[in-house]
C-alpha cells in the first residue's frame, strides 16, 4: 500500500485516536499483520466469540476473502453494508425517482430499478435524503479481548 507522509500521519494520528478512545471505554484496539482468515479464526477461538460482525466491501477480493474467512469461523458471521451515502435498501423505489436514465449495457439487471434515477449528485442527494432515513447505530459492546 503506497501512501504519502502526511496521509500516514493522519492515519497514525486516526489508529492512535481510536485506541485511546477504545481503552477509555475499558477496550483495546488489536493491530495485526498477516492472512485475515487465520488471524481472525484464531482470535474467535481465543475470545470464545459467539458472533464475528465486520465491515462489507463490495470488491472482488473483499468478498472472496470475506468468504474464505467465513468457511474458517466456528461461529456466525455478520456483515454490515458501508462506504455508502446510504444503505441500499434505503434507497428510493424505482418508481419513485423522478427522471429517466438512458440504459447502460453494464447495468442491465439494474435498468428498471435505476430508471428515473437523477443523473447528477445534488439532484440525486436531494431525492435520496428525501426518502432515506437516518438508520441508527447501536455502540458495539465492550469485551474483552485476547493479547
Amino acid at each position: 500500500c503506497r501512501i504519502g507522509p502526511f496521509a500516514a500521519q493522519r492515519l497514525l494520528s486516526a489508529v492512535a485516536g481510536l485506541r485511546a478512545a477504545l481503552r477509555a471505554k475499558g477496550g483495546d484496539l488489536l493491530i495485526r499483520r498477516g492472512d485475515p482468515a487465520h488471524i481472525l479464526s484464531g482470535l474467535v477461538e481465543a475470545a470464545e466469540a459467539t458472533e464475528l460482525r465486520w465491515h462489507e466491501e463490495v470488491g472482488t477480493a473483499e468478498q472472496a476473502l470475506a468468504r474464505r474467512v467465513q468457511s474458517r469461523v466456528q461461529c456466525p458471521v455478520r456483515s454490515n453494508v458501508g462506504c455508502t451515502l446510504f444503505h441500499p435498501n434505503d434507497l428510493p423505489a424505482a418508481n419513485a425517482w423522478t427522471r429517466k436514465v438512458s440504459a447502460c449495457p453494464e447495468l442491465a439487471g439494474w435498468s428498471s430499478w435505476l430508471a428515473g434515477m437523477p443523473r447528477g449528485m445534488n439532484e440525486w442527494r436531494r431525492a435520496a435524503r428525501a426518502s432515506a432515513p437516518v438508520r441508527a447505530v447501536q455502540e458495539p459492546r465492550i469485551v474483552a479481548v485476547p493479547r
